[in-house]
């Protein structure tokens, strides 16, 4: 509860670009005479999203599918001006695909989730008032225009946040928890006790919400959609490195150190004073998309040290699990010293090998179609059997009313 309701600096400069928004689009509602200024407002709320390349993809997301449902509301009513089970049909074919679209795509899932909102209410007053339904329709998208507007202008100049900005200090405070554990860990190896270890709180994976991010900062920045691949592959690698830390910080207890001779122990400490002192340089450039000064880090030594004692006789399961973390994060190194180059001089180097794990921030928007996914369907299903039987009752009780 003390974390919702703390006060930070961001958190009122987002209430105050939000009511800026929300005083704009008012103002330019009522001037304009749009007459649903509650729309403008609606959007505004909606929109004010914690940056302003998130605020962009919203947006557009917003617009086009505003603009597409109410051009299928219309178009039914153009096809079907005197079938009303022909424009009910239609109605409900509408609102079910994107539904569906809406529930299996990353890719506009908003978008496809407004249209069918726009569908519903731009198509139902076709029902009560077929003439003036294109007025209806003009009016929705004027004042979510309106709304679009206001947000842009407020973004843009009032206190704006940066969707790379975020991304950075993202990704700086995961190395520096990954630093503060690899510190902890040495202070165990010389000093055999836990004490040191565990001094900050484990956190978890943030690797989605960080190509999220990356996608809001290709939103704002054609350099930054330019080298996404770079971008992505040093998410992926920071996240990767990050876990594994965590990972092997809580392998190393201190009867397992105690099983290895102090030759082993000063091994294990290179090792890890290598890893820490190479990714120290390697972030700092990292982040400021600069070029590491020195050559690329050697790790043949460390992991042959490492791979021996691992296939030596007396190593039992835990101590091999802890030396097979500690060799993946050596290995680490000359990737992340790789990637750092790259992404300085914008060429991609022979040696460079970063896994993305299936990572896409472009997904393929025909391909939810390729494989039907049952339970979106059933959802979209039901979602639209619902505001069909909802339409038919209401028209039933008007009728009864008349």
């Amino acid at each position: 509860m003390q974390g919702l309701l703390a006060s930070s600096p961001n958190r009122w400069h987002r209430a105050m670009r939000t009511a800026a928004a929300g005083t704009i689009g008012a103002f330019l509602a009522l001037w304009l005479g749009t007459g649903a200024a509650f729309w403008t407002l609606i959007t505004v709320y909606i929109l004010a999203m914690p940056d302003v390349g998130s605020s962009l993809i919203k947006v557009g997301n917003r617009l086009l599918g505003t603009l597409a449902g109410a051009a299928l509301a219309v178009v039914m009513v153009t096809m079907f001006p005197q079938t009303p089970a022909g424009a009910f049909i239609f109605f409900l074919i509408a609102i079910g695909v994107t539904l569906y679209i809406s529930h299996v795509t990353p890719m506009a899932a908003y978008a496809f989730y407004l249209c069918a909102v726009t569908v519903i209410l731009v198509g139902t007053s076709a029902w009560y008032d077929p003439a003036n339904m294109s007025d209806v329709a003009l009016l929705r998208f004027t004042n979510i225009a309106v709304g679009v507007i206001s947000v842009w202008l407020a973004w843009q100049f009032v206190w704006p946040v940066k969707a790379q900005q975020r991304l950075s200090e993202g990704l700086q405070e995961r190395l520096d928890r990954a630093d503060t554990r690899l510190s902890g860990m040495l202070d165990a190896i010389d000093t055999g006790s836990s004490e040191s270890l565990a001094r900050v709180s484990p956190g978890q994976s943030v690797l989605a919400a960080h190509i999220a991010l990356l996608n809001s900062a290709a939103a704002e920045s054609a350099d930054i959609d330019r080298h996404r691949g770079a971008w992505l592959g040093a998410i992926t690698l920071v996240d990767r490195f990050a876990s594994q830390v965590a990972a092997l910080e809580g392998q190393l207890r201190p009867a397992d150190l105690k099983g290895f001779s102090s030759e082993d122990r000063a091994a294990l400490r290179n090792a890890l004073e290598f890893v820490r002192h190479n990714w120290s340089l390697a972030h700092e450039a990292l982040l400021s998309r600069g070029r590491i000064e020195t050559g690329r880090p050697n790790a043949e030594g460390h992991l042959a040290a490492l791979e021996h004692l691992q296939q030596s006789g007396d190593i039992d399961g835990d101590r091999a699990a802890l030396l097979a973390t500690l060799i993946v994060l050596v290995k680490h190194v000359p990737q992340a010293h790789d990637l750092v180059q790259w992404i300085a001089t914008g060429h991609e180097e022979p040696s460079l090998k970063v896994n993305q794990d299936g990572a896409r921030t472009r997904p393929s928007l025909w391909a939810p179609f390729r494989q039907v996914d049952v339970s979106a369907l059933k959802a979209a299903i039901k979602a639209t059997l619902a505001t069909g039987i909802a339409l038919v009752l209401s028209a039933a009780f008007d009728w009864q009313d008349a």
